[in-house]
């Protein structure tokens, strides 16, 4: 093979945590896993995840639930994987709406678990630090003026 895609970035291994079991997440690489149910605790950080949530981190990573929980989760192994852990720091939970796509393709890598994909997951993964930006002056000013405008008396008139 010319190139292999594996070396880069590939899903090595998958896990599960549904119902109230902590669950303990180990080997190399970069854990991605989205919270789709309940709320979790991750050893090592202050706030808890909550439904919607992404979790990035290396192992050990232990998961405790705080009620009944469903987490996804794919570990990530590869030179660009290594590249993205020295960027992350320590294990953390990430606003799901930062990662757009993200939950879709831990669930599809779950299932079938190619080289593009879990790339893709990466890429996703890499805006988790992002903050919501600010909308441009003249859209803002627009939005604001569409209760006045729009959800006021009705400016229908009537034939006679």
């Amino acid at each position: 093979m010319i190139f292999d895609p594996e070396i880069y970035c590939t899903a090595a291994e998958t896990a599960e945590l549904d119902g109230t079991a902590p669950l303990a997440l180990a080997g190399n690489g970069l854990w991605v896993g989205v919270l789709s149910r309940g709320a979790c605790l991750l050893d090592g950080v202050d706030r808890p995840g909550q439904s919607g949530d992404i979790l990035l981190g290396p192992a050990p990573l232990v998961l405790t639930p705080q009620s009944d929980c469903h987490l996804l989760a794919v570990r990530l192994t590869g030179h660009c994987t290594d590249a993205y852990l020295l960027q992350l720091g320590a294990a953390r939970w990430a606003d799901g709406a930062a990662c757009p796509g993200a939950a879709e393709l831990i669930a599809q890598l779950c299932g079938a678990q190619t080289a593009p994909m879990a790339y893709a997951l990466l890429c996703a993964a890499a805006k988790a630090d992002e903050t919501a930006r600010p909308l441009p002056p003249l859209v803002a000013e627009a939005v604001a003026g569409i209760p006045p405008n729009y959800m006021g008396p009705s400016r229908v008139r009537r034939r006679q």
